[in-house]
């Protein structure tokens, strides 16, 4: 396992922010599901505010501020609305922020080591705003399929496998 803090230290200056920069549109949104769809191996979830692991099955509803870890060899899959993601062995990874309005869906990870894929289905009627943050990094993607890998010494690489990804 590499767990560490996410809470605290280091980060891009995306990281934590995008819980707070949503608050005066979440009055008008509604929360957005996202469920765990697979798991194999050792996923373990700490919901926010704790300082326990707990196991992570699938159907289980993840929260904003809960944080992911993966073992060696283990994989999560998930699911938000629009957007399908799944992180990779010894990765870690916290829920920033999501909601969903009539015509917005916004999802902010910030992974702080391993990897990353997301898909994300363009809907003309729903503008998505999927982001992932690293240390380093801010990769949004633009109706399409990425990955993002985090080195230990923070260095991010984001891998396009369709459409455009927008990479600061």
């Amino acid at each position: 396992w590499i767990r560490g803090d996410v809470s605290s230290g280091g980060g891009n200056s995306g990281n934590g922010g995008g819980q707070g920069s949503g608050n005066g549109s979440q009055a008008a949104s509604e929360t957005v599901t996202m469920n765990t769809s697979e798991v194999s191996g050792e996923v373990e979830y700490k919901p926010k505010g704790s300082d326990t692991w707990q196991t992570l099955a699938p159907g289980t509803v993840l929260q904003e501020g809960d944080t992911i870890a993966t073992g060696f060899e283990s994989e999560g899959r998930f699911r938000i609305g629009q957007s399908e993601f799944s992180i990779g062995q010894l990765s870690e990874v916290r829920v920033d922020e999501y909601f969903r309005e009539p015509d917005l869906e916004k999802t902010i990870l910030y992974l702080r080591i391993g990897s990353i894929r997301v898909r994300e289905k363009h809907t003309p009627a729903i503008r998505s705003d999927f982001s992932v943050q690293t240390p380093t990094a801010n990769s949004s993607p633009r109706g399409t399929e990425f990955i993002v890998s985090v080195a230990e010494d923070g260095s991010t690489t984001t891998y396009v496998v369709d459409g455009t990804v927008a990479f600061e």
